[in-house]
């Protein structure tokens, strides 16, 4: 039905306008319009569908067991709650630790916070040394990932190494400092926690001061050079803001218009890959849905290429690493009106 929608509209804008449609930015003249419509294409299409369909159905699987896929922490805190927690004591304290990291994971920091905290009033005293310690890290790392979620966006400055602007609320990170104090305290030698120590009070604006001399690191590792030059994070003015999952990103000439446009990819299992065309006034414009990449997910690298020699530079998604289920990778064609559709299995890869 797609393909029909989409004639439709395209002959009515030529109909009822002589200006340039939107469209045409994409290339969708008439002519390849009516050849999007051959029996070829939609075969293209559907190759398409099918990947999506296929992707949707993997990421739901993963639902059903969330064991298995590092990145599925809401399916983890969905599951843990299902369950419940269970009667054995010790396994609860188990399942209660579990339960406050992956929310954290998830993003719900102040739940994962509190309850951590919780833990701690419940099991801090009679826990064995080894849990003592590892719930101290938990509960300091969380801390300051509630500080940095609450304070960072907006300021740059606070969000990157070396950190050149302590955060102007700091009951989260004077927590965490004193907790990977008190680690030290019991293993000096964890050189996590020293970097961590040393990272906690630079958002706080208090190192030296706050990081014992044994355990600090030399000023020229901690302090911003300032004579260095500094990056200047354009993205949300550029309309590119995207956030994912380790992925990637590819900067070409998708549609032949001389301008580097950006496809970007997140290896999350149904976060949407992406397609930005380059406006040519250092803005962006989304066009993922125009260009028919709906339904398409994941993705750990992409590399761009133009496979078939046409003269369009098609993509090669990779998808799948460190799972468990065998998640397919994506050759993408450029169609060449502004489309991309999914040969993968069409071209014996899939």
């Amino acid at each position: 039905m797609r393909p029909i929608v989409l004639i439709t509209l395209i002959l009515g804008v030529a109909a009822c306008a002589t200006e340039p449609s939107e469209s045409s930015r994409f290339g969708l003249t008439e002519r390849a319009v009516q050849e999007r419509a051959a029996p070829e294409l939609r075969d293209l299409a559907d190759g398409t569908a099918a990947m999506a369909e296929r992707l949707k159905a993997l990421a739901d699987s993963t639902d059903q067991f969330p064991h298995i896929n590092a990145q599925a922490s809401s399916a983890r805190v969905r599951r843990l709650r299902e369950n419940g927690p269970p009667a054995d004591p010790q396994e609860r304290f188990y399942w209660e630790v579990n339960l406050s990291q992956e929310l954290v994971n998830v993003g719900n920091v102040q739940e994962g916070v509190d309850l951590l905290e919780d833990i701690w009033l419940r099991y801090g005293d009679i826990a064995p040394p080894r849990e003592r310690l590892a719930l101290k890290d938990y509960r300091a790392i969380a801390h300051l990932r509630l500080a940095q979620i609450t304070q960072c966006p907006g300021n740059i400055h606070r969000c990157r190494w070396p950190i050149e602007e302590a955060y102007p609320d700091k009951a989260a990170i004077r927590k965490a400092i004193v907790l990977y104090r008190e680690i030290l305290d019991e293993a000096p030698d964890d050189m996590n926690s020293v970097w961590m120590l040393n990272v906690a009070a630079r958002m706080a604006g208090t190192w030296p001061r706050d990081v014992p001399t044994e355990f600090r690191l030399p000023e020229s590792a901690v302090t911003p050079e300032s004579d260095f030059p500094r990056w200047v994070d354009r993205a949300p003015d550029a309309g590119v803001a995207v956030e994912g999952l380790s992925g990637s990103e590819v900067m070409d000439d998708f549609n032949g218009d001389g301008l580097l446009d950006l496809l970007v990819s997140s290896s999350a299992l149904r976060d949407q890959l992406r397609l930005f065309l380059n406006n040519g006034d250092g803005t962006f414009q989304e066009v993922t849905e125009e260009a028919g990449l709906t339904g398409l997910a994941g993705g750990l690298v992409l590399w761009q290429a133009d496979y078939d020699n046409d003269g369009d530079l098609d993509v090669f998604v990779s998808r799948g690493a460190w799972q468990y289920h065998g998640f397919p990778n994506s050759l993408l064609r450029n169609n060449g009106d502004g489309t991309f559709s999914d040969v993968t299995v069409s071209a014996g890869l899939g």
